[in-house]
C-alpha cells in the first residue's frame, strides 16, 4: 500500500528512526558564553587589579578559572564561583610588569556547556618610587667620615642607590649602596673642604621606576690649627678708679670668635667679639692691689682656642675728694660670719696707711688676719670706702684681700661689707658680702694733717718701721696710744649690735 506515493513500509521505517532523536532532544545541555573585564587597565605593579567574568545564561552555576595565556603553558591565576547573577570576580596584585593575556574559562555545570572568554590584554606598568636622603651630620672636619642613608619607597624595591656629589660641574659618583629592607647606606671620609650637595639616586628595578632624592648640603671644614693670643695694656699701674685699656690680639688675623677677659682668674664682663683679629676692653673697676689679667680666645671651626699671656696691673691707692681719712667697723654679715677693722691714713703725717682687719667665716672655715694695709679709698660723700692689703689666712701668709664698705645713712642700719681674698697667684679663693649687723663709720682726714696717702709695700713698711723706731724712741707713749687706736677688739665689742662676737686683734706682721 502506498500513501502519497510513498510505500507504507518506508513510512514506518522513518518513524522508527525519528522517535529516538526527539526523545534525546528533551534532555540535552545548552551552550554558554563567557566575557571578562578588568577594574583598571593599565595597572601599576604592586597595585590590586580585579577581573570580573560574566557567564550566560545567568542562571549558570559552577566555577570560572582566570588564566594568563601569555605563558606556555598558560598559568592559572585563580578561580571564582558564579553567583546568582551569573558573574564572579578575582583580584590579584602580583602580576609582573608587562602585558598579560587574561582569559576567563567557565567550566560548565549539569545544564550548561563550558565556554572561554576572549583574551583581555592586561598591561602592568612600573611602580613609581620615592627616595629620601639623610646623614648622621651636616658638618664634619676634613678627613672625618660621614654616613649617608637612602630610604626607597616602596620598601619592596630592590637594586642599587647611587650617591652623587652635585657640587661639581658634572655630578660625581661618590659610591653606591645595595638596597636592603628599603634602605641603602654609604660611608665616606674623602670629601674635600667646602660645601657639597649630596643626592641619592635609586636606579630602579624590573618593577619600580628610578627616583632621586632632594639635595643634602654637607659642609666639610678644615682641621682647626693652633691660634696664638697675646694681651697688651696701655699701662700696668693706675690709681684706684682710673681706667686701663686692654687689647687682645689673635693670630692669624683672620680669626673670628670672641675674647673673654679674666681678672684674677674670674670672668670680667661679657665676651668681646673679635674685629680684624683684635678685641679691646676698658675698665675702671679694678680693685685696689695687684690684679692678674688674661684673655681667653673662644676659637672657631678653623682655629683652636688659646689663652694669652698674663699682665699684672697694680692699682695704687688714691682718696677721691678727701685726701686722708679713717674707716672703722665691726659686726657680722650672716650667721657664723663676723669681722672688725680699723684703717687710718692720717696718723702722725707719715704718709702711710696703717690698720688691722680680723675676719672669720665659720661656715667656710676661713680665718683672716691682717695688719699690713696697702691701699685706702674714700669717696667724696663719705658713704663708700675700700681698702686692701696683705693677710694671713688660716695661719698661712702670701694672701691678699680687698674690702668694700658703705655707710649710707650714718645710722648703722644699712651698712654693707664685702670682701674678696686671693692667693699668691692672683686666683680668687673666697668672696662674701652682705648687710652688716653692727656699725661702720667713715671719717674725714684730720684738718691738721692734710697729707696725701702714699701706698707702701711690705718691704718699705719694714724699713720705715725701723727708721721710726730709731727716730721716735723718745715717744713710746704716743706709739702706745696709736696701737690702742688700732684695736679691733674695741670695734667688735662696741659696734656689733648683737654683742655676740668678740675678737682680739693680733699685731703680728704678715709676710
Amino acid at each position: 500500500m502506498k500513501i502519497l506515493g510513498i510505500s507504507f513500509v518506508w513510512i514506518l521505517l522513518l518513524c522508527s528512526l525519528a522517535a529516538p532523536i526527539g526523545f534525546l532532544s528533551a534532555f540535552a545541555t545548552v551552550g554558554s558564553s563567557t566575557a571578562i573585564i578588568s577594574s583598571q587597565n593599565p595597572s601599576t605593579f604592586g597595585h590590586l587589579v580585579t577581573f570580573t567574568a560574566f557567564v550566560t545564561p545567568n542562571n549558570a552555576t559552577g566555577t570560572v578559572q582566570f588564566n594568563d595565556t601569555s605563558t606556555s603553558p598558560p598559568t592559572t591565576l585563580g578561580a571564582g564561583t558564579l553567583g546568582i547573577t551569573g558573574n564572579t570576580t578575582f583580584s590579584i596584585s602580583s602580576l609582573s610588569v608587562g602585558s598579560h593575556n587574561i582569559v576567563a574559562r567557565y567550566l560548565g555545570d549539569a545544564n550548561n556547556n563550558s565556554s572561554v572568554s576572549g583574551i583581555l590584554v592586561q598591561t602592568v606598568n612600573l611602580a613609581s618610587s620615592t627616595t629620601t636622603l639623610s646623614s648622621n651630620t651636616t658638618s664634619i672636619l676634613f678627613g672625618k667620615s660621614v654616613n649617608f642613608t637612602a630610604t626607597v619607597s616602596p620598601s619592596s624595591a630592590t637594586g642599587t642607590v647611587q650617591f652623587n656629589d652635585s657640587s661639581t660641574m658634572s655630578h660625581t659618583v661618590l659610591g653606591t649602596g645595595t638596597i636592603s629592607s628599603g634602605k641603602a647606606t654609604f660611608v665616606t671620609s674623602s670629601l674635600s673642604v667646602g660645601s657639597h650637595g649630596i643626592i641619592a639616586t635609586y636606579l630602579g628595578d624590573t618593577n619600580d621606576f628610578s627616583s632621586a632624592s632632594g639635595t643634602l648640603v654637607l659642609t666639610v671644614n678644615p682641621v682647626p690649627v693652633s691660634s696664638i693670643t697675646t694681651l697688651s695694656s696701655n699701662t700696668t699701674s693706675i690709681l684706684f678708679g682710673k681706667s686701663v685699656n686692654f687689647t687682645a690680639t689673635v693670630s692669624p688675623s683672620s680669626a673670628t670668635g670672641t675674647i673673654q677677659f679674666l681678672i684674677n682668674g674670674t670672668n670680667f664682663g661679657s665676651p668681646v667679639t673679635l674685629s680684624g683679629g683684635k678685641a679691646t676692653f676698658a675698665t675702671s673697676s679694678l680693685p685696689a692691689g695687684t690684679n692678674k689679667v688674661t684673655a681667653s680666645y673662644s676659637g672657631n671651626s678653623n682655629l683652636n682656642p688659646s689663652t694669652s699671656n698674663s699682665i699684672t696691673v697694680t692699682v695704687a691707692n688714691t682718696v677721691q675728694g678727701v685726701t686722708l681719712g679713717k674707716v672703722t667697723g665691726g659686726g657680722h654679715i650672716g650667721k657664723g660670719v663676723h669681722f672688725g677693722f680699723k684703717v687710718i691714713a692720717d696718723s702722725n703725717g707719715k704718709k702711710k696707711i696703717k690698720g688691722i682687719l680680723e675676719y672669720i667665716d665659720k661656715n667656710s672655715k676661713i680665718k683672716l688676719h691682717s695688719n699690713n694695709m696697702t691701699s685706702l679709698s674714700i669717696d667724696q660723700s663719705l658713704t663708700h670706702a675700700s681698702f686692701s692689703g696683705k693677710a694671713r689666712v688660716n695661719g698661712t701668709s702670701s694672701f691678699t684681700f680687698s674690702v668694700s664698705i658703705t655707710d649710707p645713712d650714718k645710722k648703722g642700719e644699712h651698712d654693707t661689707f664685702s670682701i674678696t681674698i686671693t692667693d699668691g697667684s692672683g686666683k680668687v679663693i673666697y668672696q662674701n658680702s652682705g648687710q652688716v649687723k653692727g656699725h661702720i663709720e667713715i671719717h674725714k682726714a684730720h684738718k691738721d694733717n692734710p697729707h696725701d696717702v702714699k701706698q707702701v709695700n711690705e718691704k718699705d713698711s719694714d724699713n720705715e718701721k725701723n727708721s721710726d723706731n730709731e727716730k721716735d724712741s723718745d715717744n713710746e707713749n704716743d706709739k702706745g696710744k696709736e696701737k690702742q687706736d688700732l684695736s679691733v677688739k674695741h670695734n667688735i665689742e662696741t659696734n656689733n649690735s648683737h654683742g655676740n662676737n668678740k675678737h682680739k686683734a693680733s699685731k703680728q706682721q704678715d709676710d
